[in-house]
């Protein structure tokens, strides 16, 4: 009997995701190393985010000659808000995001989906490098694991959760959301989205939620994806209204906890890892011209909010390996935090 096509036949295995602001100098050499996937199953959103370049143009030749590739526009929104506009559209069995600064080997998708299927995971990670290091950026290349891993069962969304939530998201890949395969179904059936209104960790935040309903995942020890480190993505810049972004972090952070159902064991890592951030680039930032009492009040005020408060009051300084870690976790506890400086 002859089969008869349906839509959902047409529908391609994996819709890559790629949010595009201001990357004319990059987005080129993205696009080509999609283009040549040996694993040719797969849809292309291209996002502009209302860029003020030349991206635009570049994104609309490619689409102009490739019928895989959409192309989206928006008023600038982020990288969440047009995430989220793709995943809308996006028709793959599977999601993969790619930022647009970076490269993906042309055996990215293959190697990714023939792990999937080996073990019909709900969400498959791999490795990846760092290929045009910014004088302060982390070297080398990121691993979770140096071998290839599956769990599966009750204990796969504990042992990830600590995994995701381990800070610097830099030095760790569950992390980020780039060099994943989502499920796709999964995120439709449980309405899952990028929180557009956080500043920092949307990405961990948004993995957090997605392990909630996975019963299955596998990591691939190969460095398939290059992620191009450059001083205009580093997250060095102060923001005066930092402290409130992060407020607004904590509280997302712990509904996210609470429907978990458990603490993630990496959760002091997490809470000093982004004090550290607000000491580091709010606080003592150069650019910070503020006066230092008001600072300094501001500061305390952020420390005594919840639930930051509630989850700080919990954290001892033994609780922590390196001496930095542990000195910082006592100069903040001992209200000492002029001697933050210090502290190499």
């Amino acid at each position: 009997m002859e089969h008869i096509k349906t839509e959902s036949d047409k529908n391609p295995s994996v819709s890559i995701i790629i949010p595009v602001y201001n990357v004319e100098r990059y987005l080129e050499q993205c696009i080509k190393s999609v283009l040549a996937q040996t694993y040719d199953d797969f849809e292309v959103i291209l996002i502009n985010d209302g860029s003020t370049d030349g991206s635009g143009f570049i994104c609309e030749r490619y689409a102009s000659k490739n019928d895989r590739i959409k192309y989206l526009t928006q008023d600038n929104g982020g990288a969440s808000s047009a995430r989220n506009i793709a995943l809308r559209v996006a028709k793959g069995v599977f999601v993969t995001f790619v930022d647009s600064d970076d490269i993906i080997s042309k055996d990215y998708l293959s190697d990714l989906i023939t792990a999937q299927k080996r073990h019909d995971t709900d969400w498959t990670a791999c490795s990846y490098k760092n290929y045009n290091n910014a004088p302060s950026a982390f070297r080398g290349n990121v691993t979770e694991w140096d071998k290839d891993v599956y769990i599966s069962g009750e204990k796969v969304t504990k042992l990830l959760a600590s995994k995701v939530l381990a800070c610097p998201s830099g030095k760790r890949t569950l992390a980020s959301s780039t060099c994943k395969l989502y499920r796709r179904s999964i995120l439709v059936e449980n309405d899952l989205f990028f929180d557009e209104n956080l500043m920092t960790c949307e990405d961990q935040m948004f993995n957090l939620n997605y392990i909630r309903f996975i019963d299955s995942f596998c990591y691939l020890h190969k460095f398939l994806y290059k992620r191009n480190i450059n001083e205009g993505s580093l997250f060095t810049g102060f923001r005066p209204n930092m402290l409130n972004e992060y407020k607004y972090l904590f509280g997302v952070y712990e509904k996210l906890v609470f429907k978990l159902g458990f603490v993630p064991i990496t959760q002091h890592q997490f809470l000093l890892e982004k004090i550290r951030e607000c000491m580091n680039l709010y606080v003592f930032h150069k650019a910070n011209n503020e006066d230092q009492k008001k600072v300094r009040k501001r500061f305390w005020e952020f420390m005594n909010s919840e639930p930051l408060k509630r989850m700080w009051d919990e954290v001892d300084f033994m609780m922590y390996r390196g001496k930095r870690d542990k000195v910082q976790v006592m100069l903040i506890k001992s209200h000492m935090i002029w001697l933050w400086p210090f502290v190499k």
